[in-house]
């Protein structure tokens, strides 16, 4: 009786084993693909008795996607199938292109008639993430932080927040941060992630970072206004190089605006303007020139004229030279 027992439970725990084995090989396999790529469905045909395939049939749901036999010749796809699945008829495969979300749903195959149950896939087709933004919103005293993964955030797309390399998964949009405990972090990011794709936000400074009652992006505020004179003052000094090569003369020596034709334009006299200035101030120091030889001479003269007087008639020429030397220097 127990030998007998023992052979019985033996019997039945085989059965349920081979149960397990089917049921498991029967259930659908789970195949993602984003919108726009290709597929291709492989069949299992190990489980084919008949050397050789005279007949193949998908099917999309309850619907007949794709078909063929040996008899007709013909492979026949129907519905959005047309024109975007081609199928094998030696290795059963079915190939798909250009993938929409109307392709989404359960596979199975049928070869010689026969379906192969460890063949069925779903597939879904899905869009890729997008690139998701950093926003945050923090209190008053800047102790504490919330900060927001925004992006076309769906059900099945994963967030995941990163403390410079640290990574964190599975956490929800919105990520609290405290000075206390995230103040030494320089940067964070969201990363979405699906079946398919993965997308990074840019960095963002961490606000908690700053001093404290220091809002966040005032320390790059002056940062900002420096980059802009930088630039605006290259901007000045190239116009004014190029007005002074185009022009030949500086932009201050004009009474155009330089909105104006004639504040480009090559002036013809200017090289004459400067000619004339030239000869002026020749003459100007040539006149000087000539005054002081000529002062010098008249004092000489008077020199000359005291020798042969008395002392009256000397003090007296010294009084003229002084007086035409006062003059003179004057």
């Amino acid at each position: 009786m127990r030998r007998s027992s023992s052979l019985h439970q033996a019997a039945l725990w085989c059965v349920l084993l081979c149960l397990a084995v089917r049921i498991t090989r029967a259930q659908s396999q789970d195949l993602y693909r984003r919108v726009g790529d290709d597929v291709v469905l492989r069949p299992d045909l190990s489980s084919v008795r008949e050397p050789v395939i005279t007949s193949i049939s998908w099917k999309h749901g309850d619907d007949l996607a794709i078909e063929w036999d040996r008899d007709g010749g013909v492979v026949e796809p129907y519905r959005q199938f047309r024109g975007q699945a081609t199928l094998n008829i030696t290795t059963a495969e079915l190939k798909i292109s250009g993938l929409t979300g109307n392709f989404s749903g359960k596979y199975e195959v049928e070869v010689n008639g026969k379906p192969i149950a460890s063949s069925s896939t779903v597939l879904k087709v899905i869009f890729p993430v997008s690139k998701p933004t950093v926003s945050w919103r923090c209190d008053e005293g800047l102790t504490s932080c919330l900060l927001s993964c925004d992006g076309d955030v769906t059900a099945q797309d994963q967030v995941i927040w990163r403390r410079d390399v640290h990574k964190e998964t599975h956490l929800p949009k919105q990520l609290n941060i405290t000075r206390e405990r995230d103040a030494n972090y320089k940067e964070f990011r969201c990363v979405l992630v699906n079946q398919v794709s993965e997308e990074s936000s840019e960095p963002v400074v961490n606000p908690l970072s700053k001093a404290p009652g220091e809002k966040p992006g005032e320390g790059q505020k002056w940062m900002t206004g420096l980059t802009v004179f930088i630039s605006l003052l290259a901007i000045l000094v190239v116009v004014a190089l190029v007005h002074r090569s185009r022009a030949g003369f500086w932009f201050y020596d004009t009474e155009f605006m330089p909105w104006e034709g004639g504040f480009w334009r090559r002036s013809e006299t200017a090289g004459e303007d400067h000619a004339a200035n030239g000869r002026a101030l020749s003459n100007a120091e040539a006149a000087e020139s000539n005054g002081t030889n000529a002062a010098r001479e008249q004092r000489h003269e008077a020199h000359r004229s005291i020798l042969p007087n008395n002392g009256q008639q000397q003090q007296n020429n010294v009084m003229i030279i002084q007086a035409s030397y006062a003059s003179v220097t004057a």
